[in-house]
């Protein structure tokens, strides 16, 4: 069976039907890299999944907030221990990630956005996963000030 452009986008649209877009694109690239790497070894003149159309993600429907739902969700925060954080986050717009991540400079009053936590990093504890050494945070998390954290990560008694 020769590998032509037709066998390729068969399988992809194959993949499709049982598979997400972000699939098909993420086989894409590893097909793709082994066949470039055959026409960089020349066993092949051209890659022949440069030539397939690849599907279209879907992107999620957003939903924010309305005029009715806002004061309802606001009035339910009133109770939480993360109250300032919620009404941080819905005026903000900012991820769940980003938000995790803030650091406050009292000397400035400026929040700073500079980093976001991964689910596969410990950036909170100060991990570095590039040098795979601790890195300095002179700054508490927003999250830790919200929540009621001292720098060392134990709860502030009031």
């Amino acid at each position: 069976m020769k590998l032509t452009p037709h066998t390729i986008q068969h399988f992809y649209n194959k993949l499709l039907e049982a598979h997400s877009p972000k699939t098909v694109k993420n086989t894409h690239g590893i097909l793709s890299k082994a066949i470039n790497q055959a026409v960089a070894l020349a066993y092949i003149p051209s890659n022949p999944s440069s030539l397939c159309t690849l599907p279209k993600g879907d992107k999620p429907a957003i939903h924010p907030l309305d005029s009715d739902t806002l004061p309802h969700f606001l009035s339910i925060c009133q109770s939480d221990t993360l109250e300032n954080l919620f009404i941080f986050a819905i005026f903000t717009g900012l991820r769940r990630s980003e938000i995790i991540c803030l650091t406050w400079d009292f000397e400035t009053s400026t929040i700073y956005i500079h980093r976001q936590l991964q689910p596969w990093r410990e950036i909170i504890n100060g991990w570095s996963p590039r040098t795979g050494s601790p890195e300095p945070s002179p700054r508490p998390p927003l999250l830790w000030i919200c929540c009621g954290i001292s720098e060392s990560g134990n709860w502030k008694t009031a």
